[in-house]
């Protein structure tokens, strides 16, 4: 009697290509999590740098006023600006300098890159 050979693949022929597979996964998804890490670190550095614009510009290109601004930019940022005046307390009154402080106007100034 001859025996068919029977199609499809063996327990063994199995485990050896799981064992390729895990070998060669490893390294592969380690290779990915590093590039979304570096990727997402870019993006964040990006995002910090045109806050820290935004911040320098007021005063200058936007002005020192309570209220609010926002803008896009070309990298793919969007960014808001909030400004709201703030209550210092009490100061102590020094020689001459109650008038002077009691003239200042302390803003909270709040940027935020999206």
């Amino acid at each position: 009697m001859i025996r068919r050979r029977q199609a499809g693949f063996s327990l063994l022929e199995v485990l050896v290509a799981f064992a390729i597979l895990d070998v060669s996964l490893g390294p592969m998804i380690q290779i990915f999590s590093r590039a979304t890490t570096t990727i997402t670190t870019a993006q964040y550095s990006r995002a910090a740098a045109l806050a820290q614009a935004r911040l320098a510009a007021i005063g200058n290109a936007i002005p020192l006023h309570e209220g609010a601004a926002s803008g896009d930019r070309e990298d793919g940022f969007a960014w808001e600006i909030g400004i709201v005046p703030i209550e210092l307390g009490e100061q102590p009154s020094a020689s001459g300098l109650s008038d002077v402080v009691s003239a200042v106007i302390a803003y909270r100034v709040t940027v935020t890159a999206l």
